[in-house]
């Protein structure tokens, strides 16, 4: 059994699946796990699959894209008991590890369920959860559920996960000869380096950090540069730190700018809201529960990352993120143990058994 699930994720992590491109991946689960229901792809390209029959529904989700690979095919390598890449790529763990752990437990416990299964794998997670932003609430009937997407063996429980904003600057200035007559242009780029350098950025609690990830402008050197863009972002998990901490960086810039005589339009966005699940909530309970049974130590933890469960709750759907086994995500440097993938199937199994008579 080891074997073929081994089988399985490495035909899986072979395929690349970048967000937006993940039609192949979807081919070969369709081929690898068709016989497992009937399937249903919604417009944006999300999965949908509901197993089972009872009153009571449960979900488990994991998303199919990846970040980007460059290459057609990824060279998988198993060997010491551990899946990695061949050192060239990512692996792709992250997340068909939870891919592969919902589908194999589903396949073990298809016969035998007391309630529904809704499997929700999603798309375009990596790239601003759009998958799960798009998804057909008409094909889920669970309420609450599990998210396997999250680094580390598994017994990890994510309770907490921030709110997060984007901004967008728009930074208008003067152009002119820098050498001829510098001093009849108003510099865009000098400009947003006075406002970038009065805002905080980093870790600026626990709880809360902000970025400045991208500048863009200029066109020469010789040319006093017009204009330029800044996007950065802001996240904290207290809703009112992140309010307060992106308010003071739209000022900071827009007082910056217009003292330096330039001119700026901004775009703010809400890319998810955070959440919080307390320690003594039954599907916490149960889920310690699960682990506590197969002699795993579960630990409870907040994130500063975002996941397609901020969307779920947001939607209604309470859900948990799991640990799944995936190691050094997102780098060449990839790899997941085969005895965590292996647990890993074992603790979808588990719910599965104790979840309908819960």
């Amino acid at each position: 059994m080891i074997i073929e699930i081994v089988k399985n994720f490495v035909e899986l992590c072979k395929i690349p699946s970048p967000s937006g491109k993940e039609n192949k991946l979807r081919d070969k689960i369709l081929e690898i796990y068709g016989d497992l229901g009937e399937w249903k792809i919604d417009e944006v390209g999300n999965m949908y699959l509901k197993v089972g029959k009872g009153e009571k529904s449960l979900l488990l989700n994991a998303h199919i894209d990846t970040v980007p690979v460059d290459q057609d095919e990824i060279n998988v390598v198993v060997e010491d008991e551990i899946i990695k890449s061949d050192g060239k790529t990512i692996l792709g763990a992250d997340d068909k590890s939870g891919v592969i752990a919902i589908l194999e437990g589903v396949k073990r416990k298809k016969n035998s369920l007391k309630g529904v299964v809704d499997i929700v794998l999603t798309v375009e997670e990596e790239t601003g959860l759009k998958g799960a932003k798009n998804i057909n609430l008409s094909f889920i009937d669970a309420k609450e559920g599990f998210v396997f997407d999250l680094h580390n063996p598994p017994g990890e429980i994510v309770n907490e996960s921030p709110y997060h904003n984007t901004f967008k600057f728009f930074i208008h200035g003067k152009a002119s000869h820098a050498g001829a007559e510098p001093e009849k242009g108003v510099n865009a780029i000098l400009l947003a380096s006075r406002a970038i350098s009065k805002i905080k950025i980093g870790k600026i609690d626990e709880e809360t950090t902000s970025n400045i990830g991208i500048i863009k402008g200029g066109n020469a050197t010789n040319v006093v540069p017009d204009f330029v863009e800044v996007h950065g972002e802001a996240r904290s998990r207290d809703e009112n730190k992140l309010l307060n901490l992106t308010d003071e960086i739209i000022n900071i810039f827009i007082e910056e700018v217009e003292k330096g005589d330039g001119k700026i339009d901004y775009y703010l966005n809400r890319e998810y809201n955070g959440y919080k699940i307390k320690e003594d909530d039954n599907l916490i309970l149960f889920i310690k529960k699960v682990f506590e049974s197969l002699n795993i130590k579960p630990f409870i933890r907040p994130t500063m990352g975002g996941s397609d469960s901020n969307i779920f709750h947001e939607k209604g759907i309470k859900t948990l993120v799991l640990s799944c086994g995936m190691m050094n995500v997102h780098t060449k440097e990839e790899y997941i143990k085969i005895e965590d993938l292996e647990k890993t199937v074992d603790v979808v199994e588990k719910i599965l058994d104790l979840y309908f008579d819960w």
